[in-house]
């Protein structure tokens, strides 16, 4: 998660899936996380990345030209999310293809 940014991209987050154990490195100005609970894949990274989760981070950010936001600060937030994975896979996997659906059609206009 991008803990540092010049605009309201404060918060952006990739999922990397697949990963159990593994030891990830972060580069400067992003915070890793490791969900504590078993989430389906591409669940979390969409709903991190949503305008609801988004609208909670704006208030807890720091900084006038450059915002920036705070592990600390961030441990106030809240996750919804069903608890059935299988509800959570098929969430991921409707935005996954919704995402696939836009770049095709932005290909074709090109």
């Amino acid at each position: 998660m991008a803990d540092t940014a010049e605009d309201e991209t404060v918060g952006k987050c990739t999922e990397i899936e697949g990963l159990t154990e593994e030891i990830v490195i972060s580069g400067l100005h992003t915070i890793p996380y490791r969900p504590q609970s078993k989430f389906a894949p591409r669940y979390l990274g969409y709903y991190l990345n949503s305008a609801y989760y988004h609208d909670q981070l704006l208030p807890l950010t720091q900084g006038i030209k450059v915002s920036s936001i705070s592990k600390t600060s961030l441990k106030s937030t809240y996750i919804s999310y069903p608890k059935s994975l299988v509800e959570q896979g098929k969430i991921g996997n409707f935005f996954n293809y919704l995402d696939h659906l836009i770049t095709l059609h932005q290909r074709k206009s090109l």
